[in-house]
């Protein structure tokens, strides 16, 4: 099952879960605007930035991107082809 909401909603909540503020999450290589801007919908981060954020977050970023985990996906595709037969 997809996580909830859209990429900024999920980076949200992970940082919260994990008590980082905005500031704390963007380090040096990004701004804290940049990460509210992110998480308000209003800029989609970049393959690399997500995967910046997923390391700092201790998630992946398939899980950002989409708000489901490989492992998921692959239960998710494997259950639908047993429902198509």
């Amino acid at each position: 099952m997809p996580g909830p909401g859209n990429v900024g909603e999920r980076v949200r909540n992970l940082r919260l879960t994990r008590r980082l503020s905005q500031a704390q999450l963007a380090g040096h290589d990004l701004s804290d605007s940049y990460i509210s801007l992110i998480e308000s919908g209003k800029r989609t981060p970049t393959p690399t930035v997500l995967r910046m954020l997923a390391e700092r977050l201790g998630c992946t970023p398939e899980y950002l991107a989409e708000g489901v985990e490989p492992e998921q996906r692959a239960h998710l595709e494997v259950r639908e082809r047993h429902a198509h037969l």
